[in-house]
């Protein structure tokens, strides 16, 4: 969840809603704390907390009732994760002014990086209680019950704060609704261009609807006014990975400006000496906030459980704040489990340090809230980088794991870590509760039935023209598409009929499925079509080996970097490689190919779940001794070095 505000000025309490605090409460206008303050707010935009801290302080010191500068003290000291001296600060402010709604707000938002939901979930409610027309916490309200896998308590909230502010954006692109939430968000732009939570929220709206390069736009924009925001900035990386317009070398040195903008020059803190013993047991920690039900956690759960005890201790080190059935799994799996939740990064690399970790593996550092700054203060010897979007661009990290189709020899991605290739990088959890294999779908019906089941982020014009020469190329066909709710606002649909109709293809030949199901439904909807198409650059992963457990091949586009190349090594894995293209020509002659023998596509459809399950995808014992040997090769090549 969002902070609920970046700074705040004297002058900007006053726009708060909801009760103000008497006069009595209020400073005085003293020039030189309103400067201090100023000043505080200046050097925390930039990102030098200590600075704004001291700023604060000073402002608080000569003047104990400021409301203002004890909100942005906590406000920087919630940044940067210390998170109990904000509750105290935060609280202080409420002991000037008990019922400012503002501070209930980002009070709550401290309790949620603490871990601390059910506080966090009474005291938003209490924010809206004092301000019942307050439209930003009644969405933050929602976001917190949807990550609570509460979706109705969530739609509730999102749909009042919607009849309070019939515009208000953050509550549409909840809803699914982004084309209405892009029209209010650039009216507001149009007044107010700096505006950076405006622009943040119509970059998510761009990119749910596959507009990455106009996502880039307001991003960058966005953090050229808040360049101190390290969240903000790896959004910023995310929409660069989708762009199909982004080169390697832009992506490689957008990632290292995130290093050196972010990264804090601090001195490592494992112990320098080691029991160099080439063939001990090791202790690997794995560092993430996805050890719950997230695709993530899915790719790593049996090898953390089928590691052999022998060789290595698999310690994880969890930033999860809504734990479910996976994280009972997962913490029962491991060797230890320790939860990061509400410390400091540097107090969570002591943490692990301490435990003694030789190799510290970071789970898409990068992505979501994983804290891959943690690794900044170099708490183990070895660290490595796994299942990120790309490289870390940290100089303290030594190893990429990845495998020879994701990066072959000629590879031109930029990384500041050397490549470890495993046979494969993925290992996908066999889903028993699936159905079965169905009959090939065009058997029965007469057409072939295409089908994508990806984020619309990932379905850009590229794409989206692409996919329009493939039905043009194969006459009556249809195509599915599904993801989520993304699909249900009848505003989205007509985009994407709009963009098909472009190309040339009449728009009823696409079929939307707009209500998100469970697993089990949702592989059904899989079943019903003949052929996959996977997006580009950045392809899909779960996604592909659902198609391909449930007898659908994929066709896909091999780029020229790790997102762009998932498509590959999937394929690869069951023997289909000859369904990856290396060219948008070839993209359009494989899927016709492949739909013009409906024969062969049924002989492949009935043995495809055989071969998904005899393939590396699903060997996890096979795997756990692969990464294992990876490892070990690491330790003896560190064991190797000069000690010191």
């Amino acid at each position: 969840m969002p902070a609920a505000t970046y700074g705040i000025s004297r002058d900007a309490v006053a726009d708060r809603p909801g009760p103000m605090p008497s006069p009595s409460q209020m400073t005085p206008p003293l020039d030189q704390p309103d400067r201090l303050n100023e000043e505080g707010l200046a050097h925390a935009a930039e990102g030098r907390d200590a600075a704004a801290e001291l700023c604060f302080r000073q402002a608080l010191a000569l003047a104990p009732t400021y409301l203002a500068a004890a909100g942005n003290l906590a406000n920087a000291e919630s940044r940067r994760r210390a998170f109990d001296p904000a509750v105290r600060h935060y609280g202080w402010g409420l002991t000037i002014s008990p019922l400012l709604p503002t501070l209930h707000l980002m009070l709550a938002t401290v309790e949620i990086g603490q871990g601390r939901l059910a506080a966090a979930a009474r005291r938003l409610r209490r924010t809206i209680a004092l301000a019942p027309d307050y439209s930003k916490a009644k969405v933050n309200l929602g976001t917190l019950l949807a990550n609570q896998h509460r979706p109705d308590g969530a739609e509730r909230c999102f749909r009042r704060a919607l009849a309070l502010e019939p515009g208000f954006a953050p509550a549409l692109v909840e809803l699914a609704q982004p084309t209405q939430a892009g029209a209010v968000l650039r009216q507001t732009l149009a007044r107010n261009p700096d505006s950076h939570e405006s622009l943040v929220v119509l970059a998510t709206a761009e990119h749910a609807l596959g507009q990455a390069g106009a996502a880039v736009i307001r991003l960058g924009r966005a953090f050229a006014i808040h360049p101190a925001n390290a969240k903000l900035h790896e959004r910023l990386l995310f929409a660069l990975v989708l762009d199909p317009n982004t080169t390697n070398d832009r992506l490689f040195s957008e990632y290292r400006r995130w290093a050196r903008r972010h990264a804090p020059a601090v001195p490592r803190v494992h112990p320098t000496t080691r029991d160099r013993d080439p063939d001990r047991p090791l202790k690997v920690g794995y560092l993430s906030a996805d050890f719950y039900g997230h695709p993530l956690a899915f790719l790593v759960e049996d090898l953390i459980a089928r590691h052999d005890r022998r060789a290595v201790l698999p310690y994880l080190f969890a930033e999860v704040t809504k734990p479910d059935a996976t994280t009972q799994r997962l913490r029962a799996a491991a060797h230890s489990w320790t939860s990061t939740v509400g410390l400091a990064d540097a107090e969570a690399a002591r943490l692990i340090a301490g435990a003694g970790i030789d190799i510290l593996v970071s789970l898409a550092g990068h992505t979501g809230e994983n804290r891959i700054l943690i690794a900044a203060h170099r708490p183990a010897p070895i660290q490595v980088v796994m299942h990120d979007l790309s490289t870390s661009g940290l100089d303290v990290f030594d190893y990429w794991l990845t495998d020879a189709h994701l990066h072959p020899d000629d590879s031109t991605e930029g990384r500041t870590e050397t490549f470890e290739r495993l046979d494969n990088l993925y290992l996908h959890r066999v889903p028993e509760e699936a159905p079965g294999v169905r009959p090939l779908p065009a058997a029965r019906q007469g057409f072939i039935t295409f089908g994508a089941f990806a984020s619309p982020g990932k379905l850009n014009g590229r794409v989206l023209a692409l996919w329009a020469r493939v039905l043009r190329a194969v006459p009556a066909s249809r195509l599915h598409l599904a993801y989520r709710n993304a699909f249900s606002d009848p505003s989205v649909q007509r985009l994407f009929r709009e963009a098909f109709a472009a190309g040339g293809v009449d728009p009823s030949r696409l079929v939307f499925y707009g209500r998100q199901l469970g697993r089990l439904a949702h592989l059904e909807r899989v079943s019903a079509i003949d052929i996959g198409l996977d997006p580009f650059p950045f392809n899909g992963g779960t996604g592909t080996f659902e198609a391909l457990w449930m007898g659908v091949p994929v066709v896909t586009l091999a780029g020229a970097r790790f997102a762009a190349r998932c498509g590959v090594t999937h394929l690869a894995q069951v023997g289909l490689s000859h369904l990856v293209a290396a060219d948008e020509e070839s993209y359009v002659g494989i899927a016709a190919s492949l739909a013009g023998d409906p024969t062969a596509l049924a002989g492949l459809r009935s043995e495809l779940r055989q071969r998904v399950r005899a393939s590396p995808l699903c060997d996890d014992v096979r795997y756990a001794r692969s990464v294992e040997a990876a490892y070990r090769r690491m330790w003896r090549r560190w064991c190797e070095r000069p000690s010191g």
